[in-house]
């Protein structure tokens, strides 16, 4: 079976720096938007239309790389790599301090509300649209989960088992019962989600077919494929992964996201050694498959190189927000990078 036709390899024209948010340094790092409760969207950012645009900005915590120094709650226009607003700071405990805790502090968003659950035992409703801070409740005890459950409540659970519901409609914090909902794995080509493991091989069933990617050891190579149905082993396309030079072994972390008929994966540039997979360069390259027929739409590298593997993804009408943990990277849907917020 031939693969489809294949485009050049791209570097993009776009070379934005990173931005700097307006109470922070020089190097502005990304932190995250955690809810505590699945790891992939920990990295991933929250899409909020902060500024009525008609387009969704980044929303989560951003910090310097400095110990000791807070977080802050941010809004970043995907546009332009540049920090919207940032909230209230956030001390984080370090190891060893009474307060510490492993999980950190979360955030979640709905409607014009940011809802953040800080370590330090309070809950913060900020207003989406600037940052302030407009509500705050003092609770018992440091976070565990944070939750959207409906179209208008963010569910706070706490280490202790308490529970606080913010209802956007009523713009107060009320306590509740229940737990977060597990995160689910999606099942159809229109509902993107991550699934793999660490042989670096991944399956997601999508609506008439299933699609798997595979690293060969002999060849040193990647493929994904297209299969009739799950436990199939008839190909109706394969494609492979990479350029003309040689890649890294595929990780469990990779990017491996469905938006309705487009594949968005991603490889690293190697360095080949004589008797293995070639050594990880940092040279990150964000890939687009159509996954009707397996042609590939665009192949953009990264422009900074980053050693992290990818560790979430969010996609709105408009743009790709792709986190390296520290580093999130934004192009727009045709696959132009954009812009980044990370090390200089």
């Amino acid at each position: 079976m031939s693969n489809p036709p294949r485009p050049s390899s791209s570097s993009s024209s776009s070379s934005s720096p990173a931005a700097v948010a307006p109470s922070l340094g020089k190097t502005t790092l990304w932190y995250g938007a955690p809810n505590g409760i699945a790891a992939s969207r920990g990295y991933a950012p929250i899409a909020m239309d902060t500024d009525a645009d008609g387009v969704e900005d980044a929303v989560g915590l951003i910090g310097e790389p400095t110990p000791g120094a807070p977080l802050f709650p941010a809004a970043i226009d995907p546009q332009s790599a540049r920090v919207r607003w940032t909230g209230p700071p956030i001390r984080v405990p370090a190891f060893g301090d009474p307060e510490h805790s492993e999980i950190g502090p979360l955030i979640e968003g709905v409607g014009r509300w940011v809802v953040v659950a800080n370590t330090g035992g309070a809950l913060w409703g900020l207003d989406a649209r600037t940052g302030t801070k407009e509500i705050e409740r003092a609770v018992s005890s440091a976070p565990q989960q944070v939750c959207r459950i409906g179209e208008s409540t963010i569910r706070v659970v706490l280490k202790n088992d308490l529970v606080w519901d913010f209802d956007a409609s009523q713009e107060a914090f009320v306590e509740s019962k229940g737990d977060c909902p597990k995160p689910l794995r999606g099942t159809s080509a229109d509902t993107w989600f991550y699934g793999g493991n660490e042989d670096g091989e991944w399956h997601a069933r999508i609506a008439g077919g299933h699609l798997v990617r595979l690293a060969d050891k002999r060849t040193r190579s990647v493929t994904v494929e297209r299969r009739a149905k799950e436990g199939s082993q008839e190909s109706l396309w394969r494609t492979g992964i990479g350029d003309d030079g040689p890649i890294t072994h595929p990780s469990y972390q990779d990017l491996f996201v469905v938006d309705g008929d487009e594949l968005l994966t991603d490889f690293q540039r190697g360095a080949p050694t004589p008797v293995d997979w070639p050594k990880p360069t940092g040279q990150n390259f964000l890939t687009s498959i159509d996954i009707r027929n397996g042609t590939i739409r665009f192949i953009t590298k990264v422009p900074r190189n980053v050693d992290s593997r990818s560790a979430g993804a969010t996609l709105t009408k408009h743009h790709i927000m792709w986190s390296h943990f520290r580093q999130l990277d934004f192009f727009d849907r045709s696959g132009r990078h954009l812009g980044y917020i990370g090390w200089p």
